[in-house]
């Protein structure tokens, strides 16, 4: 099978090579289209893609032209299925809207980029020796990063007054310039700036919120349970959500359901990636408002892509994330385009949530979408 050669800056063109030599490129059929049109990949592949690293992972692009290459053209939309291997282990995943594509395929307009992600673009030269952090190097020139979520989540595990955000923001425009030159860090004008306070007023909003309502389960999240007990911590969720003040359907209160409603208790990247509600929150035995805050602007950080793919557009947004837990989350829930630019809540996911709630069965789901009061 022919797999990707190269992801050019400028006009999107996407170059494919075989191994007898034959060679093809394409472009979006869309001229006006940022980035290719690669079919959302599912929590099944994710799992696959993580546990085999050095497996090659299969992807299909539509409407695409042939624009050059040295085997018969077609004229008009052209689908192409390939697959591509990663010299350098998994790299980053990109997360969008009704599933994740693998790096550096997920080309959008807006390109957010993760705490961890962002560390690893600034770490030196030296310490991307490490086979881990080798996929930063094949980022292509002129690839548009944002700190947002970098500087909204902070370096203190704490909330953070709006100055300190405007610090965090100075510093990773500084690391991030100096570590790769070739890169645009998303300007920061005017606009963006008031963008990043409704974001930042957002936040503290919503933490007074939902940090009771992890401390007040988070012990009940961390237990084994058999099916009888989870149906107890399932109501145990729901009225805590209730005295809270936080809809049913938030997403992290489908996280906790997940973390319930999951088979496994083992903690080894396997179990990790096949339990998405605890993978994303890491509930433990004792409470600590650290732990609470990094599950918290983990979800935050989905909301936030939710919101910028409701204000662009589908196809527009992707969150690259080293995070294997937020990955599993997201993929599991595979959410489509929210309603609104307001609605961050679960309003519209895939058909099939087994991946979410592996201990249930399709019906027993059924059900439990319709007492979160969402649309199945």
């Amino acid at each position: 099978m022919p797999s990707p050669a190269a992801l050019q800056s400028g006009p999107p063109l996407l170059n494919f090579e075989s191994e007898d030599g034959s060679w093809l490129t394409v472009a979006p059929e869309d001229a006006a289209r940022s980035g290719f049109d690669v079919v959302p990949l599912r929590h099944s592949d994710l799992c696959n893609h993580l546990l085999n690293p050095d497996e090659p992972v299969s992807f299909q692009i539509n409407n695409c032209k042939a624009v050059g290459g040295n085997v018969p053209l077609e004229d008009g939309s052209v689908t192409v299925r390939s697959a591509i291997k990663f010299r350098f282990g998994c790299g980053p995943v990109g997360l969008v809207l009704n599933g994740w594509v693998p790096f550096p395929l997920a080309d959008r307009r807006v390109i957010l980029a993760d705490r961890n992600v962002v560390n690893a673009i600034t770490r030196s030269q030296a310490a991307r020796s490490r086979q881990e952090d080798r996929w930063v190097d094949s980022i292509p020139k002129g690839t548009e990063v944002s700190p947002l979520l970098h500087v909204l989540e902070g370096s203190k595990t704490q909330q953070q007054s709006f100055d300190q955000v405007l610090g965090e923001l100075e510093q990773a425009i500084l690391q991030l310039a100096h570590a790769r030159p070739d890169l645009r860090v998303t300007p920061m004008t005017s606009a963006h700036i008031s963008g990043l306070m409704g974001l930042w007023q957002d936040l503290r909003e919503a933490y007074p919120r939902n940090l009771p309502f992890l401390r007040e389960v988070w012990f009940r999240l961390s237990q084994p349970m058999n099916h009888r007990q989870r149906l107890d911590a399932e109501n145990f969720v729901l009225d805590a959500a209730s005295r809270a003040g936080i809809s049913r359907s938030s997403l992290v209160v489908v996280a906790a359901l997940s973390c319930i409603h999951s088979n496994s208790q083992t903690t080894n990247i396997e179990n990790r990636i096949r339990r998405p509600g605890w993978a994303v929150l890491k509930p433990r035995r004792s409470f600590l408002e650290r732990y609470a805050y990094n599950a918290l602007m983990d979800i935050f950080h989905l909301e936030i892509l939710l919101r910028a793919a409701a204000m662009l557009g589908e196809g527009e947004a992707v969150l690259y994330t080293c995070d294997v837990g937020l990955a599993a989350f997201w993929a599991a829930l595979a959410p489509s385009a929210p309603r609104s630019l307001n609605d961050r809540e679960l309003v519209a996911q895939s058909n099939d949530l087994s991946a979410l709630y592996p201990a249930l069965s399709g019906r027993e789901i059924d059900g439990l979408i319709a007492r979160l009061g969402c649309k199945a």
